[in-house]
């Protein structure tokens, strides 16, 4: 079965399955409105078609902190049977893709105790080497911060405040939202950062946490630096079987093999010497 195929099939099988869980959700923000750790949200489209979706998957921005450095962390997701039917044309080399997370604060106690848990940080995909975000005011890191949380937001909204866990939004060149604009998302937050955040849909991405330089009421802590962090897992899309997935990077399947002859030459230099 080719990967169009195997598209559409999902795409059916899916759409007896769907269900959409009433949470809302907001970029930073919590469902009562106070800031905090924001879901996960997937952006993909096709820059050759001019077709895009963007979907909500849930998540927790703190309990990928917690877990960042967690090998054994994973996270799964099954994406809108809408995945299916906007890139069953599509090549999957001209499909890309973003994910983010943005966390603004608590403005509680829990802030003041652990700062850098709980203040602003935003957590993107990137490929490049060593994706940095300038912190001065009114630098990179403000203006992809305002871009997530405004821009992006402002386009997925219906004129509601209302984001359903796992609800996808369907845009193109002249409907929005559409994640392949600029004024959206494209490859770069808005055009705010100095580093690719998509990759095509055949490829893996890291996910990166940016976090901002904060002075904190506890002495004992005193300023935090401003930190770029690789986490141990990798984001993979797979739309031939309509899912998502984070997990920790496995060995490439040609050094399992380079490993499987070796062991293999071992144990026949073995049985020649007994």
């Amino acid at each position: 079965m080719n990967f169009k195929a195997k598209v559409l099939t999902a795409a059916v099988a899916l759409a007896s399955m769907s269900g959409v869980a009433e949470a809302k959700w907001l970029a930073g923000l919590q469902e009562d409105g106070f800031t905090g750790g924001g879901e996960i949200l997937l952006l993909a489209w096709d820059e050759t078609r001019n077709v895009s979706v963007i979907q909500d998957l849930g998540g927790d921005y703190i309990e990928f902190w917690d877990n960042f450095n967690n090998t054994a962390y994973t996270f799964n997701e099954t994406l809108d049977p809408l995945f299916g039917s906007t890139f069953a044309a599509s090549a999957q080399g001209d499909v890309r893709y973003s994910l983010v997370s943005l966390n603004t604060g608590l403005n509680t106690v829990d802030e003041w105790n652990e700062p850098a848990r709980f203040s602003n940080g935003i957590m993107v995909t990137s490929n490049a080497a060593a994706p940095t975000l300038e912190r001065r005011p009114a630098g990179s890191y403000d203006q992809s911060k305002n871009n997530i949380q405004n821009g992006t937001v402002i386009e997925i909204s219906d004129h509601s405040s209302t984001f359903a866990d796992n609800n996808a939004y369907f845009g193109d060149a002249t409907t929005a939202p559409y994640a392949g604009s600029d004024f959206v998302w494209g490859r770069n937050i808005g055009t705010a950062t100095l580093f690719d955040t998509s990759a095509t849909s055949d490829e893996s991405m890291y996910f990166w946490a940016f976090t901002q330089k904060m002075e904190v009421a506890d002495a004992n802590v005193g300023l935090l630096p401003a930190q770029d962090l690789k986490a141990a897992g990798q984001w993979s899309l797979d739309l031939a079987n309509n899912t998502i997935a984070y997990s920790a990077v496995p060995l490439p399947a040609a050094l399992w093999l380079f490993v499987s002859g070796l062991l293999g030459l071992g144990a026949v230099s073995r049985r020649k010497n007994a």
